[in-house]
């Protein structure tokens, strides 16, 4: 696996090692989310036929807090990691917890 940065390899060892010891499970390494607005998709006018993504870093379940969480490890935010953040946690209801 390639990781962005040393923080973003740091934390997955971190939550391997919790799901090793069934704290979270299901445990997806930069998962996709397609970019919806009102149930509908959001389609690049450049690139014909693309619908705009949203890559996390990491998505698990957590048995502790029995629910779905998402992660980025961010460094910086750029206005577009901003926006399509926003757009997914109204979209889902899932929040997207910063990790530093």
């Amino acid at each position: 696996m390639k990781f962005d940065s040393i923080r973003e390899f740091e934390r997955y060892q971190e939550l391997k090692l919790l799901e090793t010891a069934g704290v979270i499970s299901k445990l997806e390494c930069q998962p996709v989310f397609k970019i919806t607005v009102g149930g509908r998709p959001v389609m690049s006018k450049r690139r014909k036929g693309h619908q705009y993504e949203y890559r996390a870093d990491f998505r698990y379940y957590d048995n502790e807090q029995d629910r779905v969480r998402i992660e980025d490890v961010k460094g910086y935010f750029t206005p577009l990691s901003v926006f399509k953040i926003a757009i997914l946690e109204a979209e889902t209801g899932t929040e997207v917890e910063i990790v530093r």
